[in-house]
């Protein structure tokens, strides 16, 4: 039978495993996406990044300059942890930042600017 758990743990080895194959391709990345199950049966997306692509929370974030963003990439520091800007969430209201872990992070909007603003002025477009 297919749980939640199960697929969780799938999850995990399918994309240990596709690391490899998105090197032998010349990929960026090659993750695992969405998925939906039955009792006996599944289904999961794979969602790939060519190099010098940019992934969809990337290009949302570039094009919502009404919301006064840093700059892409821009870092800022929170928790003793250096974060990465790195997208906006289908809402537009929080940036998704990478953590110097690999983690990824849910930052509102108004934060990830104040942030970057005081501690990265130069990154900063200045908007409010």
């Amino acid at each position: 039978m297919i749980t939640k758990e199960m697929l969780r743990a799938l999850r995990f080895d399918i994309d240990a495993a596709l690391v490899a194959v998105a090197e032998k391709h010349g990929l960026k990345s090659l993750t695992t996406g969405s998925a939906t199950f039955g009792p006996g049966h599944f289904t999961m997306k794979l969602d790939g990044l060519a190099e010098g692509g940019k992934s969809r929370e990337a290009a949302r974030y570039e094009s919502a300059g009404f919301l006064g963003l840093p700059p892409l990439g821009s870092t800022f520091r929170s928790g003793g942890h250096t974060y990465t800007t790195v997208g906006l969430n289908t809402t537009g209201s929080k940036v998704l930042c990478d953590r110097e872990d690999g983690k990824t992070y849910l930052y509102p909007v108004d934060t990830c600017k104040a942030l970057v603003a005081v501690q990265n002025p130069t990154q900063s477009k200045g908007k409010k």
